[in-house]
């Protein structure tokens, strides 16, 4: 049932790259990705640079820590673990292989690009952290990490990686960002209200939640002299234009490619599935154009909430 299903799928998602094909300026690019499934299948990255990665060049580095029955990767000289929920080296090499793979320079998934990087020296924020390989990698170019995960075995993989700065430097955040604070969810708003928000970078991923913990940041990207946001678009099939609403005073831009959902329970979504990430400057001066929404990094005065 489920291979008709997605079988299915697949005929729609083709027919909808035929017509952006026929009627979109990024016609070539998507005759790419129509090229790749008809020749792979459907994929969530229709690219190639997909083939450069392979789980089985990951299992021989998986290190595995018996004292606590977890894998871990060494990831720039740092011990970052994995749930134990991929309790063997291969399920462990698989998702390491999928985190390296989603941050490929050529990945609709990448938050970071050579024009569009962290704002260094403040606070991180990192909603949806999971393993915490975005906090991992900038370490240090923050004073204070804040890491937000509800996962219970995330959140014992986070305490094992973070160890030597729990309490200190980063804090384990186990809630739910979003626009309402109760015993399950607090707004960034409220998690800083003690802080001196000078420079602030948020991250998120968030499962189609982004709309919510956007709504609760308001008072803090207004405080703070600069902030850099990286939000992912492609939970639900308008994001990335209804999330614009919250951005109306900045520039922005999407990053680069698209990302196809081939979850089967989802088949109403679109195909436009992409990773929004932005920066919000005072530094920058006002400058208003037209962007196509599908070339859509914010950089720009704070608005006047």
């Amino acid at each position: 049932m489920e291979q008709v299903r997605l079988h299915r799928y697949k005929k729609q998602v083709i027919e909808e790259l035929k017509m952006n094909i026929k009627s979109n300026d990024d016609a070539q690019e998507f005759q790419g990705i129509l090229d790749r499934i008809m020749m792979h299948g459907l994929s969530v990255y229709n690219y190639d640079f997909v083939d450069n990665y392979d789980f089985r060049q990951y299992i021989d580095k998986m290190k595995y820590d018996g004292q606590v029955k977890m894998y871990y990767f060494l990831r720039n000289g740092k011990k970052m673990y994995i749930s134990r929920k991929y309790n063997t080296a291969e399920m462990a090499a698989v998702c390491y292989k999928n985190i390296c793979l989603e941050q490929d320079e050529s990945s609709p998934h990448r938050y970071i690009s050579k024009d569009f990087n962290i704002t260094a020296g403040g606070i991180l924020v990192d909603i949806g952290a999971a393993e915490g390989f975005f906090a991992l990698d900038n370490i240090h170019n923050f004073r204070k990490i804040y890491l937000l995960e509800c996962d219970a075995n995330w959140i014992e993989a986070l305490n094992k990686t973070f160890s030597d700065d729990i309490g200190k430097k980063v804090m384990i955040v186990p809630k739910f960002a979003s626009d309402t604070n109760d015993s399950n969810c607090i707004t960034i708003d409220k998690l800083l209200q003690n802080e001196n928000i000078d420079r602030l970078t948020i991250k998120m991923d968030v499962e189609g939640a982004e709309a919510k913990v956007l709504d609760g940041c308001k008072k803090s990207f207004s405080s703070a002299e600069e902030v850099s946001a990286f939000v992912t678009c492609y939970h639900r099939p308008n994001d990335s234009k209804e999330l614009l609403c919250y951005l109306d005073d900045f520039e922005y831009e999407f990053s680069q490619g698209y990302m196809i959902n081939t979850t089967l329970q989802v088949f109403k979504k679109k195909i436009s599935y992409r990773t929004f990430r932005c920066i919000i400057s005072l530094r920058q001066p006002l400058q208003r154009k037209v962007i196509p929404y599908d070339k859509l990094i914010i950089q720009q005065r704070k608005p006047d909430w």
